[in-house]
């Protein structure tokens, strides 16, 4: 396949899937990657068999960047408290 078209922020990414469906690593920061890795951990603790956008948020909760620190410091909120509240809104007894 042709490469990948430049962009104003680098290289194009054709796909940033792997044909085993996993994340291709060569693309993920360390940061995002946590994230992601947290958002897994939390897909699965919730009984989700699929990683859907609440628990990308929870990851974010769980591995915050200074942007989502900044955030929880402006509403006063504890992030760990509310990744508990998020987690509980989201828990299924079974993965049906």
């Amino acid at each position: 396949s042709p490469p990948a078209a430049e962009t104003e922020m680098g290289p194009a990414v054709d796909d940033i899937f792997l044909p085993s469906g996993r994340l291709r690593p060569d693309i993920l920061d360390e940061a995002t990657a946590r994230v992601l890795r947290e958002a897994l951990a939390h897909a699965r603790a919730t009984n989700w068999d699929s990683v859907r956008t609440p628990h990308l948020f929870m990851g974010l909760l769980a591995a915050p960047d200074p942007s989502v620190s900044s955030w929880a410091g402006r509403l006063g909120a504890d992030l760990a408290k509310l990744l508990d509240q998020f987690r509980d809104l989201f828990y299924q007894e079974s993965a049906e």
